[in-house]
């Protein structure tokens, strides 16, 4: 499989009392050394499709990096450096609030690295690295409370991924011990969303702690890779020193979603798979290898995969949108922002710049005609039908 540069957009053993089937040797397995086929794939054959301009004003300009999305409103933010959040009505675009807590007084982060909306409640979970807290506010940006993280021993512990798992309680995984290696006491958990506790670990057991940061003499690079996947019956939890994908169920079962071949412990060059999205008939994966070329300061090169459940083989994936014209082909992967009550299998920002040279067809032509140069991203929905 030869692995094309392409832009990241915006997720063993088995817990006691999981289900035991089905076996390895049953698993869909993916060979990551293998020529895959090529397969074309329009977005719209597989979901409902909607296109939502966001409202641009002198106080909510962003470049439209979503962190996430309910059944009544889009997170975007601009990076989690300069603090900027901006919610929006998910049908309509209208600008609704504009955070930005980044501070050092009381109720601030000092950076954030995930902002999830709650579907639930009018709540949003922003993780605060510096603090070790997940800091809750309302959407006005008023701080509700906060959820301290860190360990009493003062380990290294840092949330890579996060997401709403209920109305109650958040999944994370946890990197623990060390920011390089995925040392074995690293895990996916699920954490009450009243006090921070975790409620019940999750974890999945690997032989050799793996590392997704590429080193050669004084030079380091860090391929950040989603933790957390989904599919339409709950969760895909990955973690990069395992070979095996699971699925967490909304009953808490862990259960083997699909394998890879070679070995991640023998792959060379060492390559990652991780899920993004599934829909009944296909998962959505992305391969990464961990190889970086120092002249040219590039990297990571990545492949989509998409595996199709009925013929049970994988293909190299071009996701296109029949909206956007045959020539364009997705360089970002379909977002991580599924949940079982909002079955959103991908969200990407569209900036209006790339859409005006494009052969669009209706509505969303009409939709970027009033746009100007300046305009905020489209934000294109596709939920699961």
């Amino acid at each position: 499989m030869k692995p094309t540069a392409t832009i990241a957009a915006v997720m063993t053993a088995i817990l006691a009392g999981c289900s035991s089937s089905p076996t390895e040797e049953s698993l869909p397995t993916i060979d990551l050394s293998a020529n895959l086929p090529t397969k074309e794939i329009f977005i719209e054959d597989i979901a409902d499709v909607t296109f939502t301009p966001l409202e641009t004003t002198d106080s909510f300009i962003t470049r439209g990096n979503i962190t996430s999305i309910t059944d009544k409103h889009i997170a975007v933010a601009n990076n989690g450096r300069d603090g900027e959040l901006f919610i929006f009505d998910r049908t309509t675009g209208r600008a609704i609030s504009h955070i930005n807590r980044k501070g050092q007084g009381a109720g601030d982060y000092t950076d954030f690295s995930h902002a999830v909306l709650s579907n639930h409640s009018d709540e949003i979970y922003i993780v605060c690295s510096g603090l070790k807290k997940i800091m809750v506010y309302d959407l006005k940006g008023n701080l509700l409370r906060e959820l301290p993280y860190a360990l009493p021993d003062d380990r290294y512990i840092k949330i890579n991924s996060l997401a709403e798992y209920d109305a109650g309680h958040l999944l994370a995984f946890l990197t623990i011990g060390s920011p390089r290696l995925d040392t074995s006491d690293s895990h996916h958990a699920i954490i009450s969303k009243a006090d921070g506790t975790i409620t019940q670990s999750l974890p999945i057991s690997i032989t050799t702690p793996e590392s997704s940061v590429y080193s050669k003499d004084d030079f380091v690079a860090v391929s950040i890779l989603p933790t957390i996947g989904t599919t339409p019956d709950g969760w895909a939890l990955f973690r990069i020193s395992s070979d095996t994908i699971f699925t967490l169920t909304p009953d808490r079962t862990l259960t083997p979603l699909l394998t890879r071949t070679p070995s991640i412990h023998t792959s060379d060059p060492q390559t990652f798979l991780y899920p993004t999205t599934a829909t009944s008939d296909i998962i959505f994966l992305v391969a990464v290898e961990k190889t970086f070329d120092i002249d040219k300061m590039e990297g990571f090169p990545s492949t989509h995969i998409a595996y199709d459940r009925n013929d049970r083989k994988a293909y190299s994936v071009q996701l296109k949108s029949r909206a956007l014209g045959p020539d364009y082909t997705f360089t970002t992967e379909p977002g991580r922002l599924f949940t079982p009550t909002n079955p959103i299998i991908a969200a990407i920002a569209l900036p209006a710049e790339t859409l005006r040279d494009l052969n669009l067809s209706q509505p969303l032509k009409t939709i970027v005609e009033t746009l100007d140069e300046e305009a905020n991203p489209v934000i294109m929905i596709a939920t699961a039908r």
